[in-house]
């Protein structure tokens, strides 16, 4: 199994790859850093050290959805979105951000498979919004210092997705 995170500060991932671990033991980990001003390209190495993860890779506003994809062309991944990335973009409409419009895409799509993506946020604006949205695929996060975690065991859809039926 592979999980793919979507999140544009990955420095805040260190406790949510070691949890996903514990999960799922020998699960790959790949974290796309949406990164539209390139800010990270130096930092890739120090970041998989800390963040433990198999992959890292690079994306902006014109590479995403295709790096989407072809990552959501393999039915055994499942993907966490950070539901406010690109924070300098001032976007008034909720579904207008490049992640949402790629999720809602992927839903509409869903009729013959079943639908992979989760969103997480600790932005409070933002909660309303994405549980509007995307109902049973949204995982509460906390944070704690800079570090994020998920409350996965909360969202049934994902504790479903990993094949295990009762609390992780």
């Amino acid at each position: 199994m592979k999980f793919v995170i979507l999140e544009d500060y990955p420095e805040r991932l260190v406790g949510m790859t070691e949890q996903l671990n514990d999960i799922c033991p020998g699960c790959e980990v790949e974290i796309l850093c949406y990164d539209p001003q390139n800010g990270y390209g130096e930092k890739i190495a120090e970041l998989k050290e800390k963040l433990s993860c198999n992959k890292i890779t690079i994306v902006d506003y014109w590479n995403l959805e295709e790096k989407l994809d072809e990552l959501y062309s393999n039915l055994d991944t499942l993907f966490l979105f950070d539901t406010d990335i690109d924070r300098g973009a001032v976007i008034e409409v909720f579904e207008y951000r490049i992640n949402v419009r790629y999720a809602l895409k992927k839903k509409d799509e869903a009729e013959n498979q079943a639908y992979r993506i989760w969103f997480y946020t600790t932005v409070e604006h933002l909660k309303r919004a994405i549980e509007r949205t995307f109902e049973e695929h949204v995982i509460v996060a906390g944070q704690s210092g800079a570090l994020l975690s998920l409350e996965l065991e909360g969202c049934p859809t994902f504790v479903e997705a990993l094949g295990i039926h009762q609390a992780v």
